[in-house]
């Protein structure tokens, strides 16, 4: 008679230790499943990061790995954004393709798409190494420093210029609070009041001519394509964007953003809704106070579409 110990695998027998076995395989492989799920995984390493939209339970003190979600703190523009400053960092030392992945927490294929594009858009130059034996080795990034401000950023943002011609004189819309003198109503002085240029969200750079006519239109509730002018100007500056830090408490850090602007030119002066408001182009810089703004307003004034007739 034989006696089965579950502890101790001596006494089974062979048929019966192959299942076991196999038994066991499974459950790991269904482990490290689970796990995948959870862990963002590099072909040669692991790099943790927790999607910054979640919040961890912190009154809660086991919290299993599929309840933290984690996830790839780094967008594509962030990355690129990232990697081109790494490479910079490097100075032209050689590194593997590999270990560029295993920083950024992403695969040698998404390192490598990512080194293509900025090689083919002139913001690094690959340098090719080899041995005293003609036997090649790792290769060398060199990064064009004058390209680094034409960089994806993570947030775009759409402004449009819309100018109307009154009494020989241009007129620039910008978005405000101010509201004329009322006696009903609470009055503020229009030096304490916000003036901006309309602006909106841009995901794809691509579609800035219909993102552009269809904030426009939304403004007048009319069709002014006629007067649309196209892309005029574009300018990079810095913001602030909120996130989690590593104790799970919010914090800020500076990006990059860009600002791109379309041009509408309108023959007629056309009357405008509850928040908006006409001003003289020669002195929207005195109300309009967004730096990036002001330089597109003294672009159109130094341009044709700003001269006087």
């Amino acid at each position: 008679m034989i006696i089965y110990d579950p502890d101790d695998y001596r006494y089974f027998d062979r048929k019966t230790k192959e299942k076991i076995r196999i038994e066991e395989a499974k459950e790991r492989v269904k482990e490290r499943k689970r796990i995948n799920k959870s862990y963002l995984k590099g072909q040669r390493g692991v790099r943790l990061y927790f999607d910054k939209d979640q919040l961890f339970d912190e009154e809660s003190e086991n919290i299993g790995i599929e309840e933290r979600k984690i996830k790839c703190f780094y967008t594509r523009d962030f990355r690129i954004k990232k990697l081109f400053a790494y490479l910079k960092y490097l100075k032209g030392r050689k590194i593997l393709i590999r270990n560029l992945a295993w920083h950024f927490a992403v695969t040698e294929r998404t390192i490598q798409h990512d080194l293509r594009w900025l090689e083919n858009n002139g913001f690094l130059t690959v340098q090719t190494n080899k041995t005293y034996k003609g036997k090649q080795t790792q290769n060398s990034y060199i990064v064009n420093l004058e390209k680094e401000k034409f960089l994806p950023c993570e947030n775009t943002f759409l402004n449009v210029v819309i100018l109307s011609k009154q009494n020989n004189e241009f007129y620039v819309l910008a978005k405000t609070n101010y509201a004329q003198k009322d006696k009903a109503k609470k009055y503020k002085p229009i030096s304490k009041c916000k003036f901006s240029l309309p602006q909106t969200t841009l995901k794809i750079e691509t579609k800035l001519n219909d993102r552009s006519m269809i904030l426009a239109n939304n403004i007048f509730g009319e069709d002014i394509s006629q007067g649309y002018k196209g892309y005029i100007f574009s300018d990079n500056y810095k913001i602030k964007k909120r996130y989690i830090n590593q104790r799970y408490d919010y914090d800020y850090r500076l990006c990059r953003a860009k600002a791109m602007f379309s041009l509408f030119v309108l023959d007629n002066h056309i009357s405008v809704p509850n928040g908006y408001m006409w001003i003289k182009l020669e002195q929207a810089n005195r109300y309009i106070k967004n730096t990036y703004q002001n330089k597109c307003l003294s672009y159109v004034k130094n341009s044709t579409w700003g001269e006087k007739n």
